[in-house]
């Protein structure tokens, strides 16, 4: 690894900081910096370590007050070379500034137009789970951006593994620190998410897991409730709309329209505790769709003409209903499945 730095705790348990390992939740690169180290024992751990330099070498040794790991079983803390520990707030990021620059320039050359109600809601600080509707490709580059703005946070959102493992999307992904989800792997995705919102960060979900057809709010996934409920963190539920007209299932890309507005309404924070999934779940979903309506109802009027393929049937456009878009999305699903096994049948053979 570079640095051998290491927690001593108590018989001899040695903890190895995971200071270069890819894909972890801190998915830190240690570079003279500050030492970040995952304390995951029951036990206090007077803790031995120190600043090591760019060549390895010798390095200061410094005693810390005693960490009861206990408390923390999946904190990431960071040890300040002053003898102090202080859980790790924030990731380092070199490659995320980057991306949002080049967001920044591409929506001022596209004249973009964000709108945004309830930023006030959103935390500046700690922990915190934003659940976005999803109508879009884009969702998570536009929602992203908006929960930037506003709070100045870099949101880590939950993304399905195809994405990562594109060989263009995947660096830049994992260098943002967001989140790769494998859907056979569900229970390991939300350990991800909890610990990146016990490390206090900003973690992006969409609960519908797939874009809806008809523009309108999906049955949603219970994970999203567990996330926040097992990290003991706020769920701030927020509905984006207008980035269907970027790029989205079903219709042709627009890149590179100009003029086009999106609008973000950002709920209360919302709090569960995981004792009822199935009726927090439906909480969730009814207030998303409040917040959907609300977002609707405040998009720019001109930007919905009657019979528009952007617009819910039931506001007069002429998306497919919830019902007929459940019906596309299992044939969809099913045909997914197909080419699967029959990727999977020719490379057995």
């Amino acid at each position: 690894m570079g640095h051998d730095h290491a927690i001593n705790g108590d018989h001899g348990t040695t903890l190895t900081p995971i200071t270069q390992e890819r894909g972890h939740p801190c998915g830190l690169f240690h570079t003279g910096f500050d030492v970040v180290t995952r304390a995951s024992y029951g036990v206090k751990l007077p803790v031995h370590t120190g600043r090591a330099g760019r060549q390895g070498k010798a390095r200061q040794v410094v005693e810390s007050e005693a960490l009861d790991a206990a408390d923390h079983p999946t904190s990431w803390v960071r040890f300040n070379g002053t003898g102090t520990i202080d859980h790790a707030s924030h990731m380092r990021d070199y490659v995320y500034p980057v991306v949002v620059r080049a967001i920044l320039a591409a929506f001022k050359g596209l004249d973009l137009e964000f709108q945004v109600k309830g930023a006030d809601n959103v935390p500046k600080e700690g922990g915190v789970l934003v659940a976005f509707n999803h109508v879009a490709h884009v969702d998570f580059i536009l929602g992203g951006y908006g929960a930037w703005k506003e709070t100045g946070r870099l949101p880590r959102f939950m993304a399905k593994r195809e994405v990562f493992d594109n060989a263009i999307a995947g660096p830049l992904m994992r260098g943002m620190h967001h989140i790769s989800v494998d859907r056979a792997e569900g229970a390991q995705s939300m350990r991800g998410a909890v610990e990146y919102l016990k490390a206090g960060e900003m973690v992006g979900i969409f609960p519908e897991a797939t874009i809806s057809r008809s523009f309108e709010i999906k049955e949603i996934k219970s994970g999203a409730t567990r996330i926040a409920a097992e990290a003991e963190v706020p769920l701030i539920p927020i509905a984006i709309w207008g980035s269907q007209l970027i790029m989205t299932k079903d219709h042709p890309k627009d890149l590179f329209g100009r003029g086009k507005t999106i609008t973000l309404v950002i709920g209360e924070p919302m709090y569960f505790d995981g004792q009822d999934p199935e009726a927090e779940t439906a909480a969730l979903r009814a207030k998303m769709i409040e917040l959907h309506k609300e977002a609707l109802d405040w998009h720019p009027e001109e930007e919905h003409p009657p019979g528009s393929w952007w617009l819910p049937a039931s506001r007069g456009g002429s998306a497919p209903t919830p019902e007929v878009a459940t019906q596309m999305d299992t044939v969809e699903k099913a045909a997914r499945a197909a080419r699967k096994a029959a990727k999977a049948a020719k490379s057995g053979n």
